[in-house]
């Protein structure tokens, strides 16, 4: 039986190799397929996006909601009662966190572009005010 910091150490490595291999993914979109070169698509300095993490455990939290919901329908078609109504309720929930996991990957996605661009923007200008110093 494992114990619980060998399944978060488990289950983090799942989300780097989801991470990783969606790196590897842009990657290969980038060079082969359209033709523009390389160019690092991952965060800070390592060969992974965090958003194809995120987008994992998304997908997975909504599918868990889904197989949970299946018989409860089922039941409901049947009957026309929902007689498991918690977990009706715990698949609600469930969902709306996959729904959560993936909107705040979206956002993290977002704010490392604007930082990479703002961190650009700023060396630009200051290798400006540089060359006006110098008098070129």
């Amino acid at each position: 039986m494992q114990s619980k910091l060998q399944t978060i150490e488990k289950l983090f490595l799942y989300f780097l190799m989801a991470a990783i291999i969606g790196w590897c993914y842009e990657v290969f979109l980038e060079v082969v397929v359209y033709r523009w070169g390389f160019q690092n698509r991952g965060v800070l300095f390592g060969p992974y996006c965090p958003v194809y993490g995120v987008g994992m455990l998304a997908f997975l939290l909504a599918a868990v909601s889904v197989i949970l919901f299946v018989p409860v329908f089922l039941e409901y078609l049947n009957t026309g009662l929902v007689p498991r109504f918690p977990t009706l309720i715990a698949c609600g929930f469930i969902l709306l966190a996959g729904i959560q996991s993936f909107f705040s990957g979206m956002m993290l996605e977002v704010m490392a572009a604007k930082d990479r661009k703002d961190f650009e923007y700023r060396l630009n200008r200051v290798h400006g005010e540089h060359q006006e110093r110098k008098g070129l």
